[in-house]
């Protein structure tokens, strides 16, 4: 027994009695047509059960129903690795499935995208390093795109992120006593979030008299660590502030071989949280993010872009401290804490605090 044959857009245009090119423009949306011209088209296709081929709907410009997710990854640290990129990833997915499209992990490579064959509706990139090749491919190639982060030196709205310039401040709060010497320890490329958070360590130091001092890691090498927390211990630093929860990690581990308490000796707190900061001893106060409503917040922007609805430059999630064993409330402290050094909150004083370099 033969299958039924599938109705085609020259059966659409016959009992419609309208041209092919008049099928085309109404189910597409494209085109001037009279409504009623347009109502009917859609009226016939129904009765007809007609579906246009979705190969041919991407061929003529319209895409696919296709939504890319491009992760710009760090090296050695994979997607799987980091628990923030994977739930974004997750989330971004879930809510790109209930919109009826499919979503697709892209490459954050250039290369490889010029291999791309298929259009894209529209593309999520998160966090996008420092003259991202891959966004700017992206923004060439006029693909609707939306950004969790933002490319450092080439800010491009629509972009959404997590408050990280609040969130490091309120952090730093309950963490920190005025006056005291913070060390900012980053790794790989420069990303926004980094970006922020230095921005906001800074403001909030100058506000409490505090010295912060940036360490750039190139890798996670046990001796490239120990290096730099060898030079922050000469420093006399009293909290060391890490770029993510990997970094964390591997800080608290070396600070140990090293023999140097924590919190007693010096306290560790993290700009990013996972579940592996839960599993360590003692456990390592971070900021919270909330990745799954980043992903979902970041498919729903572009697809009011698709959609032609106007859009925010630029929108925040809150961040929550989540205080644990290795940077406890200080709050006590800072109220036993000598009148001399919350004296040094003057602006007199604090300018001259403020310090971000990076050692050789």
């Amino acid at each position: 027994m033969k299958a039924p044959r599938k109705p085609t857009i020259r059966d659409v245009a016959a009992a419609a009695g309208v041209s092919l090119t008049t099928v085309s423009d109404a189910l597409s949306g494209k085109g001037r047509l009279p409504e009623a011209t347009r109502k009917k088209v859609h009226e016939v296709a129904t009765q007809l059960d007609y579906r246009p081929s979705a190969i041919a709907r991407g061929l003529r410009g319209q895409g696919l129903g296709l939504i890319g997710i491009s992760i710009a990854t760090a090296e050695p640290a994979h997607i799987s690795d980091v628990w923030n990129w994977a739930s974004i990833a997750i989330h971004a997915s879930d809510a790109t499935l209930s919109e009826g499209f499919a979503p697709i992990l892209l490459p954050h490579n250039v290369s490889s995208l010029h291999k791309l064959r298929v259009p894209l509706d529209g593309v999520i990139v998160v966090d996008p390093i420092e003259d991202d090749g891959v966004l700017a491919f992206f923004r060439n190639k006029e693909i609707l795109t939306v950004t969790v982060g933002y490319d450092p030196n080439n800010q491009h709205a629509p972009w959404i992120d997590d408050d990280n310039e609040r969130g490091i401040a309120d952090l730093l709060g309950q963490t920190v006593i005025p006056g005291e010497k913070i060390a900012f320890i980053t790794l790989g490329a420069r990303k926004s979030f980094v970006v922020d958070a230095l921005r906001g360590m800074q403001r909030w130091a100058s506000d409490a008299g505090c010295d912060v001092r940036e360490f750039h890691c190139a890798t996670l090498d046990d001796d490239s660590v120990d290096e730099i927390l060898r030079t922050v211990r000469e420093l006399h630093s009293d909290v060391i502030v890490t770029q993510n929860d990997r970094v964390a990690v591997k800080v608290l581990a070396r600070l140990q071989s090293l023999g140097i308490g924590v919190p007693a000796e010096v306290r560790v707190v993290s700009v990013t949280d996972a579940p592996a900061l839960q599993n360590t001893e003692p456990t390592i106060t971070a900021l919270r993010q909330h990745p799954g409503p980043l992903g979902q917040l970041a498919v729903k922007v572009l697809f009011d872009l698709i959609r032609g609805i106007e859009t925010k430059d630029c929108q925040f999630l809150p961040l929550e401290v989540v205080l644990r064993g290795s940077a406890p409330d200080v709050g006590h402290r800072a109220a036993a804490e000598p009148a001399r050094l919350r004296s040094m909150a003057s602006p007199s004083a604090t300018t001259k605090a403020v310090l971000t370099s990076k050692p050789s």
